[in-house]
């Protein structure tokens, strides 16, 4: 597992150094990379005892435990399921896991009733020692977590995550935006989602440290991000909407990087003009498949109002597909999704296998321009036609 390998490689290089910064009942905290490895070693032993290459949900609420649970999930040899906090298809979740034992943060008791009620065993913080004697030995690859998409459809899918996209995801962003381990990592984002997971993954893969917010910031994220000297986000443009950075100046903050909806001109501009020195990316990526198309906003690529997705990365290979609405993008590649929960899913073609070839059918629609730009346009299915002149639902809500 050479995901599991550089982490602990580098839980050891960086080991006296600053991991995370969290805050607990109001009050900062600090762990470094030594405190880290020691207790998700300790989540790791009580995992193992409990079960070995089955799935675990870790319900996080973005702590130091919660964050350590995830690792020692991973450590264990199990498949950590991340769900946040406040998550609203816990129960169709539950019911299509079945797992043996789950970790829950000890403030979440309503969270505890749905485990109860299920015969879901669960632990908390005081379940597991402050020593362990774990040993950690790397075994052949398996996927590392699954993660669930948002439920857009009505019903999230379940996505195994191979250590391949994780490492492939990582590994652009420090080639290609520049994270290393002098780096601040903010993570802001209320409520938690799986950007959460990929912030902390940066962290454990490039050294940097990663400081996480207190939920409900977004009033005074400014102010978080001057005091802890945050150089490097990663969040969807909603998130820092709603905040009040817009209405400051971070002179630490040097790269924003954005996903998960339209990355709007006009939101750009404001952000280049309140911080000068900001460099700001815009990226394309699904559960399935987390990287796949980027670019920096200085490119200057708009079309309707909204900045391009860039271009394909290296190592995406693409097509496209025909449909009443447009050109809809498939996806093939060695960051793809390891297998749906629900084989079902697989069989109702979104994933086909061409020539010996895994490829993804987004439902995406995606325009190219002629310098290789790509521009999303909706998904398939979210337009229809009245009097012959089409609408798109999304535009519409």
């Amino acid at each position: 597992m050479r995901l599991v390998r550089e982490i602990q490689n580098n839980l050891e290089k960086f080991s006296s150094k600053e991991a995370m910064v969290s805050f607990r009942d109001g009050k900062r905290q600090t762990h470094t990379f030594k405190e880290l490895q020691e207790r998700s070693y300790a989540y790791a032993e009580y995992f193992s005892k409990e079960s070995k290459k089955g799935k675990i949900p870790i319900f996080y609420n973005a702590s130091f435990e919660s964050f350590a649970a995830i690792l020692g999930g991973i450590f264990s040899q199990n498949i950590v399921v991340p769900l946040p906090a406040n998550f609203q298809a816990l129960e169709t979740c539950l019911g299509k896991l079945q797992p043996k034992c789950s970790y829950i943060a000890s403030s979440q008791e309503n969270v505890k009733k749905i485990y109860e009620q299920r015969a879901v065993s669960f632990i908390e913080e005081k379940d597991v020692g402050k020593k362990s004697s774990f040993s950690l030995s790397i075994e052949d690859s398996l996927p590392i977590f699954l993660s669930f998409t948002s439920g857009s459809t009505g019903d999230p899918k379940g996505v195994l995550v191979r250590e391949e996209a994780i490492l492939f995801f990582v590994q652009y962003a420090m080639t290609t935006y520049g994270l290393n381990e002098s780096d601040r990592i903010g993570q802001f984002i209320d409520p938690p989602s799986d950007m959460q997971i990929y912030n902390f993954f940066y962290s454990l893969l490039s050294g940097a440290t990663l400081c996480v917010a207190p939920l409900g910031a977004h009033g005074f994220l400014a102010e978080f991000f001057k005091e802890e000297k945050i150089s490097f986000t990663l969040s969807t443009p909603s998130h820092v909407k709603k905040s009040n950075v817009l209405k400051t100046n971070s002179s630490f903050w040097k790269k924003a990087l954005f996903a998960g909806e339209g990355l709007g001109e006009q939101f750009v501009k404001t952000l280049e003009a309140q911080n000068p020195d900001l460099e700001i990316f815009n990226f394309y990526g699904l559960t399935e498949f987390p990287m796949i198309s980027s670019m920096a906003t200085k490119e200057n690529r708009y079309k309707n109002g909204y900045c391009s997705i860039g271009k394909l990365v290296e190592g995406v290979k693409s097509a496209w597909e025909k449909s009443e609405e447009g050109l809809a993008l498939k996806v093939s590649g060695e960051a793809l999704f390891d297998s749906y929960v629900e084989p079902e899913r697989e069989e109702n073609l979104l994933v086909t296998l061409e020539e010996g070839q895994k490829w993804l059918h987004t439902g995406d629609l995606i325009y190219e321009d002629k310098d290789g730009f790509l521009f999303h346009q909706g998904r398939v299915g979210q337009f229809f036609k009245i009097d012959g002149e089409r609408f798109s639902i999304t535009e519409l809500e």
